[in-house]
């Protein structure tokens, strides 16, 4: 589900494919908005390391270190 919707929120998917409960599409919504606004609790968010280590594949702490 996680994975679901983290393509749906970053446009990896078509939406139209998926389903989701109004619980999934509210969650969808607001990951959308926290990445529109940069929003740093969002882990996954625009420049942060778990942001480059989920989309690159780097390592969380090589980020941290500048060694990508």
């Amino acid at each position: 589900m996680l994975k679901r919707l983290r393509n749906l929120i970053f446009g990896d998917v078509d939406p139209p494919t998926l389903s989701f409960t109004d619980e999934e599409e509210r969650a969808v919504q607001l990951g959308r908005e926290a990445h529109a606004r940069g929003d740093k609790k969002n882990p996954f968010s625009a420049g942060t390391p778990r942001h480059a280590a989920w989309k690159y594949g780097w390592d969380e702490e090589e980020f941290k270190a500048g060694m990508w």
